[in-house]
């Protein structure tokens, strides 16, 4: 993961979730992790926003 320091705009992740333009990304990121680690939809689920990830 820390390849990843410094990513500006977050491109890679919110083109991954599937947005075709610019958006807040810091939600989609855990979801990018956790869809590496394998732990998506197990433990975490995939998710854009960060108030769907306080439940």
């Amino acid at each position: 993961m820390q390849k990843k320091i410094g990513n500006k705009g977050g491109e890679k992740y919110w083109r991954w979730y599937g947005f075709n333009q610019r958006v807040n990304w810091c939600a989609i990121f855990v979801s990018w992790c956790a869809n590496g680690s394998g732990i998506m939809n197990n433990t975490i689920p995939r998710f854009s926003l960060c108030i769907d990830g306080e439940k």
